[in-house]
């Protein structure tokens, strides 16, 4: 006999395991729905926003500002993501910030792509729904998008049957997850990206609020997305306070090998070289290859290294799929070791600021994979008063002004003429590097006051 036949033929002799199945189907809803209205509990709890990413909070750098904006204005704040590299240490040490590590699944039976995702997304499911069950009545959540499957639905579901609509989604949206999926499959209408579309699109109607990147990005979710422009807020990314420019003065190259002895150890050069710096994450939407074809010209063609364009060290920081593919190609170009060097680091969340100020230029090699929205990065060398050096694309102009702050190129013969622009001492440089002087003066706390003072309660 069925549970529900016994349930209903059983009542009247046995009303007790009606009661109990009862109980115990209510008891979630009695535990975090009703319980914290009739005793709401202290200031703590009042104040409490969680901050989510589906990604290592060590390089999630944006959402880890919001959680230090939050605990700086009284919130306790639940820091939900991957743990894979250290977070920065003031996050860590901060008694208003709880770390809660989401265990990373991974592929180790080698499943085929969409099996694996299917058991991911069940997995993260259930993970993500306990975790947000035991961390009490939080006002609100804040959660990066991409990557949004399944971390928007489940949100959502917690939100209207657990929370009884008690509850606010701030949905923060760095790109689209439909066009990151589309790096792979190369088709949008391809029915796995057709879906993923069609997710965000009904997911992003349950949101309260929504802030995105850039100006372009809050114009699609209005057009693609029907998602009222009054509730959506630009909230541009800003340097936090330990991305600053380098305060002594002299060789640049010296004060970084001293800085960091072991990563440098055996890099030589003849003359002071020009340090160029690029983050990256080797995925496609950056194109290494504009790099290192730039430089093959500076090095074999048409510019040849004089006492006018010194020698350069080219830091390049970060880790990825298609890391052994360049490494590769850097071994196959063979450059002379008094023109160009490379260097690929993984540095600790807190010691990329340091590196970062040692530079002379920075490059940005990212295109978007829909052209909406901004590398995080260019906002990293601009808080340490480096100037960029930007591929072109849709939305790259609301961050990186041309002849201002930095230089915007199309191609490797452009980023060729403008690193030449930028290894001497003429008046580009002066100028592009005044510029991003005056970018590091301009915060994210700064920002966060005037984009976001009103969204939270109590702030």
């Amino acid at each position: 006999m069925s549970l529900l036949s016994y349930l209903q033929n059983g009542y009247t002799a046995h009303p007790w395991v009606a009661w109990l199945v009862a109980l115990y189907l209510l008891t979630p809803a009695l535990a975090y729905g009703i319980l914290p209205r009739v005793f709401p509990g202290n200031s703590h709890q009042k104040r409490h926003v969680i901050v989510c990413v589906l990604g290592d909070l060590g390089h999630s750098p944006r959402m880890c500002y919001h959680a230090r904006s939050l605990a700086a204005r009284g919130y306790h704040v639940d820091l939900l993501g991957y743990v894979e590299e250290q977070p920065p240490l003031d996050i860590i040490d901060s008694e208003m910030i709880d770390i809660h590590e989401i265990s990373v699944v991974k592929n180790t039976r080698n499943l085929p792509y969409l099996v694996f995702g299917a058991l991911k997304v069940g997995l993260q499911t259930v993970g993500l729904f306990r975790m947000l069950l035991g961390l009490g009545h939080a006002q609100a959540i804040v959660l990066q998008n991409p990557p949004s499957l399944p971390l928007l639905l489940v949100v959502i579901v917690y939100k209207y049957l657990v929370r009884w609509g008690d509850f606010q989604i701030v949905v923060d949206w760095h790109n689209l997850n439909y066009t990151i999926l589309n790096l792979k499959y190369q088709n949008v209408a391809h029915p796995v990206v057709r879906l993923m579309k069609g997710y965000e699109r009904v997911c992003a109607r349950y949101a309260d609020v929504h802030l995105t990147v850039t100006r372009s990005l809050k114009k699609f979710l209005v057009d693609e997305f029907a998602v009222e422009a009054d509730k959506i807020l630009v909230v541009y990314d800003r340097p936090a306070e330990q991305f600053t420019p380098l305060e002594e003065s002299g060789s640049n190259f010296q004060m970084l090998t001293k800085r960091f002895p072991q990563e440098f150890s055996g890099v030589l050069f003849e003359r002071e070289p020009r340090i160029i710096v690029t983050s990256t994450s080797f995925t496609p939407d950056e194109d290494l290859g504009v790099l290192l074809t730039a430089l093959e010209r500076m090095d074999r063609k048409a510019l040849p290294f004089t006492s006018q364009l010194p020698p350069l060290l080219v830091l390049v920081t970060g880790k990825g799929p298609l890391k052994a593919q360049f490494l590769a190609e850097i071994a196959r170009l063979a450059f002379p070791e008094q023109k160009i060097q490379f260097k690929c680091l993984w540095l600790l969340a807190h010691e990329y600021p340091i590196l970062i100020s040692h530079a002379h230029v920075g490059v940005s090699l990212h295109t978007s994979s829909l052209g909406i929205d901004l590398p995080m990065k260019v906002l990293d060398f601009f808080g340490c008063g480096v100037p960029v050096v930007a591929l072109d694309f849709q939305a790259v102009g609301e961050l990186v002004h041309e002849g201002v702050n930095g230089l915007v190129v199309d191609d490797p013969s452009g980023l060729c003429k403008s690193l030449k622009a930028c290894s001497g001492a003429g008046s580009v440089y002066a100028v592009i590097k005044r510029g991003a002087m005056a970018e590091s003066k301009r915060r994210w706390d700064e920002n966060w006051n005037k984009s976001l003072g009103g969204v939270f309660p109590g702030i």
